[in-house]
């Protein structure tokens, strides 16, 4: 995965999605880390999406939330390593073309 052609909010979620997976015990960094992250950017785009598409955050993020808790916990040092969800909403970003705002 190529980290310098995300923006800086980008690899911040992503720092967070890793983040989280470590809190929670996860064995994988998975999408719905990420998701869960770029949810909870307060100076990040995807709230703004979501504001301007008429989706609740807080709502989204209670089943997130929900969704996290259902992932399987792992005990002990972990290397945790991007999951399959995570690899591919990666390779789908990096083959989008550039969006104009």
């Amino acid at each position: 995965m190529a980290m310098p052609r995300f923006t800086e909010k980008s690899q911040e979620a992503l720092l967070e999605a890793e983040r989280l997976a470590e809190a929670r015990g996860h064995a994988s960094v998975e999408a719905l880390h990420l998701l869960a992250a770029l949810v909870a950017q307060q100076d990040g785009v995807v709230p703004l999406v979501l504001r301007a598409a008429g989706v609740e955050a807080a709502g989204l993020a209670r089943q997130i939330e929900a969704a996290l808790h259902r992932l399987p916990v792992v005990q002990g040092a972990v290397q945790r390593a991007p999951g399959e969800s995570l690899r591919a909403a990666l390779r789908r970003a990096e083959e989008a073309e550039p969006v104009a705002v």
